[in-house]
């Protein structure tokens, strides 16, 4: 008798300790309540809004050539051959194919929605994966054709196509082998954004960009042209821009921002901003809305994935 009252007494220990523990936690969640439903009003730093078109122009040939050459093949009769045998059209596979993308970016919800050209659809992120090469049957794609023929061709690996460049060979963890091309997408984006923010638009053309910028277009071979009724190479026509285009000045240069970074800009809009490599080029069209009367109080953290710290 004595030692089941023993156990009931225990048992009632532990019943009466675990209430307190329930007890005192939503006791804590009461007291912490407000504040954490005055976090949720809290406005977003971000008061700006902007529309991103994106337009990724792999440069085909070159790229079937670069592969051809380190496997040691005859790159127009391999590929008409492969085509012949798999029943390859021009309509399927990425090869010869551009791609677009336009994303819209609320400060207010803190949201970015991306439309792809190629998928028809919203989508994630500015990926692009798939076969160079593909057959209009997809349940007999170049993995399994006939007696695997293709199987290890350079030309049957998974490419992935992006704004920061083309991968080739994903592994298991959708990380590309081999680089082809490397763009500073997110280094860019993040500039013409502060661009707009800083000055009202983020369409002006760029004489010379922040250094950690400059550093990374030279080190990639890319040109950086700018379109208004066609694109301007300015490295070859900078004669025509210091005629044409004096560097921004009337406040705009009085952005602590763009002195820092030793940002100059000429007074010329442009339709896009086109970043030319020797694979692959990407164009870029960014138009910045702020929802405030003062801009210097308009940037906040990052708002979304692909952009990358700039400041210096």
């Amino acid at each position: 008798m004595r030692d089941f009252l023993l156990i009931i007494g225990a048992g009632a220990l532990i019943g009466l300790w675990q209430y307190c523990v329930r007890l005192s936690k939503k006791i804590e969640l009461l007291q912490t309540a407000p504040e954490k439903i005055a976090d949720l009003e809290k406005p977003f730093n971000n008061n700006y809004s902007y529309r991103l078109s994106i337009s990724i122009e792999p440069d085909w040939m070159a790229i079937l050539e670069k592969i051809a050459k380190e496997h040691k093949i005859e790159l127009e009769p391999y590929i008409k051959q492969m085509k012949q045998d798999l029943k390859i059209s021009n309509e399927t596979g990425l090869a010869g194919k551009k791609f677009g993308f336009t994303s819209f970016y609320s400060g207010l919800t803190n949201q970015e929605l991306i439309w792809s050209d190629h998928f028809k659809c919203f989508v994630k992120d500015f990926d692009i994966m798939g076969k160079m090469f593909d057959n209009k049957d997809h349940s007999m794609g170049l993995d399994c054709a006939f007696d695997n023929k293709y199987r290890d061709s350079p030309f049957s690996k998974t490419i992935e196509i992006c704004p920061c460049g083309i991968g080739l060979d994903l592994d298991e963890f959708c990380s590309p082998e081999e680089l082809i091309s490397e763009i500073p997408f997110g280094l860019l984006g993040t500039f013409f954004l502060k661009v707009g923010l800083e000055t009202g638009a983020s369409n002006w053309i760029v004489k010379r960009f922040p250094e950690k910028i400059e550093k990374k277009l030279a080190e990639g071979n890319i040109k950086y042209e700018a379109w208004i009724d066609s694109y301007i190479d300015h490295g070859n026509n900078q004669s025509l821009l210091e005629k044409n285009g004096e560097v921004l000045k009337d406040g705009i240069t009085e952005s602590s921002w763009l002195n820092r970074n030793g940002v100059e800009l000429f007074r010329e809009r442009t339709k896009g901003h086109g970043f030319i490599g020797q694979y692959c080029s990407v164009f870029i069209s960014l138009e910045v809305t702020v929802q405030a009367l003062e801009r210097k109080n308009c940037v906040g953290a990052l708002p979304t994935f692909w952009l990358e710290e700039l400041d210096t």
